[in-house]
Formats: structure tokens, sequence, C-alpha cells
């Protein structure tokens, strides 16, 4: 196993333990799992397909950034590599940023580079419009944040996730924008000097052309609107769910407190990833919870894993679905890896 598997995989487990062992303090789970059953059961299942919705926006969302480059694309394709990478996540974190893009690049026969660098664009906004929900919510909802999260320095773990974004946009307006993407493109390929040059020159000319969207000022609403869209149904199934428990009377909870909620964890998922974010999700869920609604522990964290089971849980079984029905179309492990590597030229 290669070193830096080593390291995620180790960083990783610590995380995935230290969340258990800090859930396991709080909770009583013999009461716990009493609020699971009697909550609303049929409200928790009339959630999902506001949850599946919510990832077919995604999916049309990622043939909007893919159209300048590749024309046309399948929604039923985008949509079934956005769910095989999210069952792919839910065995190694992050891994499913480069299985989804491959398996549409192969199952639509564009350029894996193509793929990826829109992917890649696709994080960006995800990251932009995240920052931005968390400055929304600390400023209308400070104390919550801070009840919420108060081991977390917020202002640190923003400029670690904010850092490399500006970076990596100020990498992308250059190398897409300007004629210097193109004269680095060049000068790389002479610089090898070799047999890979003029596959390293096709790589970069393909990873350029799957930026091309945020040159194309026509996509930049229908982009917009579809991130709204994908918050707004992130946040509807919570909601739902909110009322699903037995003590709905007593909390009240409102629209907006399942939005800081889901903003919460979305901080908490992106700072900390895991494996289908089991303990990460349940941690930051309960925390928010308690802090939004002043609940107990015990019920956020019954909330907490009714959330999860419904969101990481559907998106395995489908991606499963996903993936067991691009295998018949001839999709294969083998071709994942193949079309991973570089192509001799």
């Amino acid at each position: 196993m290669k070193p830096r598997l080593i390291l995620q995989a180790c960083i990783t487990t610590v995380i995935l333990c230290g969340s258990v062992w800090y859930v396991s303090t709080i909770i009583d789970v013999g009461n716990t799992i009493a609020i699971i059953r009697q909550s609303n059961l049929l409200l928790v299942v009339l959630t999902m397909p506001l949850v599946l919705l919510s990832h077919v926006v995604r999916a049309w969302r990622w043939q909007l950034l893919l159209q300048p480059a590749v024309g046309s694309t399948s929604l039923v394709s985008a949509f079934n590599a956005v769910m095989i990478g999210y069952a792919a996540n839910s065995i190694l974190p992050r891994s499913g940023e480069i299985i989804r893009p491959t398996v549409l690049a192969i199952r639509s026969r564009f350029s894996v580079s193509t793929s990826l660098s829109s992917v890649l664009i696709e994080r960006v906004v995800d990251v932009v419009s995240l920052l931005l929900a968390l400055v929304l919510v600390l400023w209308v909802a400070p104390s919550i944040i801070a009840r919420a999260m108060p081991g977390v320095e917020l202002s640190g773990a923003a400029l670690r996730i904010a850092l490399p974004l500006v970076c990596a946009c100020i990498a992308a307006i250059v190398f897409t924008f300007s004629k210097m993407g193109m004269r680095f493109i060049v000068a790389v390929a002479r610089t090898l000097k070799n047999s890979a040059a003029p596959s390293v020159e096709s790589t970069l000319v393909s990873i350029r052309s799957g930026m091309l969207s945020v040159q194309k000022p026509r996509l930049w609403a229908p982009i917009f609107f579809a991130t709204i869209s994908i918050w707004l149904l992130y946040a509807a199934p919570l909601y739902v769910m909110l009322h699903a428990l037995p003590s709905t009377a007593s909390l009240s909870p409102s629209f907006g407190s399942a939005c800081i909620i889901l903003v919460v964890v979305a901080f908490g998922v992106t700072i900390a990833p895991t494996p289908a974010a089991l303990g990460v999700y349940q941690t930051f869920a309960q925390s928010a919870f308690v802090a939004t609604l002043g609940g107990s522990a015990d019920e956020g964290f019954a909330f907490g894993m009714l959330s999860w089971i419904v969101n990481y849980g559907l998106a395995f079984l489908v991606g499963l679905l996903c993936w067991l029905a691009e295998h018949k179309q001839g999709l294969t492990l083998s071709s994942l890896r193949a079309a991973q590597e570089p192509q001799a030229p």
C-alpha cells in the first residue's frame, strides 16, 4: 500500500475513533434507540425522494460544467457516475472524486483529464458556497455556531479551506483565460523532450478544455441556480426529519434551524473526512441540534443517526445499483484503472 494511503487510513481511523469516543461519553445509548423507535419513520422515508433529487440536480450541474468542453452528455450517465462516486467515498474518503469523473469519461467517451478538471471546478463552487453559507450563519447566529463547534477554531479551519481554494482559483483563471495557459502547456512539453511529451501536452490541453465553463457567462446563472437548489434540497430532508422526532412539539424546529444544522455538518464533514462520514456526521449533527434547538444530546444523536442513514445509506445503496447497471454495460475495475493511467503517445 502506498504511504499516502496508509497515512490517510491512520488519520481517518483517529478521527473516527475520536468521534465515537466523544459521542459515547455524552449519550445514553438505550434512550437514543428509544427516541429513534418513537420517531415518525414514515416522514423519514418520505425524505428519500428529496435526497435523490439533490443528486439528480448535482448531475445536471455537472453536465452544465462539461458542456463547453464535450457538448451534451447523458443525465443518466452523469447521475450513475455521481452515485458510484458517493458509494466509493463510503469506503475510502475522497476516492469518489477520482472514480466518478473516470466513470463518466469512459461511458461518454471523452478524456478523463477533461472530466477531472470539471470536477475541480465543481469542488471550487461547492467550497465557495460552503464558506459563504458559514459566513452568513456566523453573521446571523454567531452564538449558535460557537456552541455547536466549541472545539473548532473557525478562523483557522476556514483559512485551511480557503487558502488552497484561492490558489486553485488563481491557477485555474490564469491557466484557462490567459494565453499563459497554452504557453505553459507548450513549455512543459518542450522541457520533457522525450516520447512522453505529446501525451503530457494532450493531457494538459484536456484539463484546460474541462475548465471552459468558467469562460461562458451564459452558464453562470444555471450553475448558480443548480447550486442553490442543491443546498435547499439538502436542507429540506433535515427539516422534515426534525419534525419526525417525538420531541417536535416542544422544540418547534424551523427551516432556518435545518439550514444552520446543514452548514455545521457540511463544515465538519469537509474538514474531517471519514468513510461515509461515519462518526463525524453524527457528532456535528448532534452538536448543531443541541446548540440550535436546545434539545438533549440523546435527541441530537438520534437525529444525526436518522439523517445519516437516509443520506449516506441511500447514497451507498443507489450507488451500488448504479455500479451494477454500468457493469452490465461493460464497466469494470480494470477499465477504471486503465483509464486513469497515462496513455502512451
